[in-house]
């Protein structure tokens, strides 16, 4: 009888952590938020970015092993609306990241 109290008690415990939204997931469906990108680690691979960017971005071009992908920037109206998020992998891990001029 103890064990299903003690069972009980734990899973009531961890049910509202469980139910916690985290700060990047979905937050921002579609686009790229300054949190977002603040929280992106070098190293991750291309799918962590887009679990952690909500969106998988575009691919832009490849040279020398190294390809790059874009990713729409959530723009709330200050600066200049004509940005993209750029994140550079080598294989399947992310070497750089930088916010960049969008392609005419």
């Amino acid at each position: 009888m103890k064990r299903l109290l003690w069972g009980t008690a734990a899973l009531a415990l961890s049910l509202p952590v469980a139910l916690i939204p985290t700060a990047t997931s979905a937050d921002t469906p579609g686009c790229v938020s300054r949190a977002e990108y603040d929280n992106m680690v070098i190293g991750i691979g291309p799918a962590s970015v887009a679990n952690r960017f909500d969106t998988n971005g575009w691919y832009i071009g490849e040279n020398d092993n190294v390809f790059k992908r874009g990713y729409e920037p959530c723009w709330d109206g200050s600066g200049d609306a004509n940005r993209k998020v750029v994140v550079a992998y080598d294989l399947d891990s992310a070497l750089s990241k930088w916010w960049d001029i969008r392609d005419q």
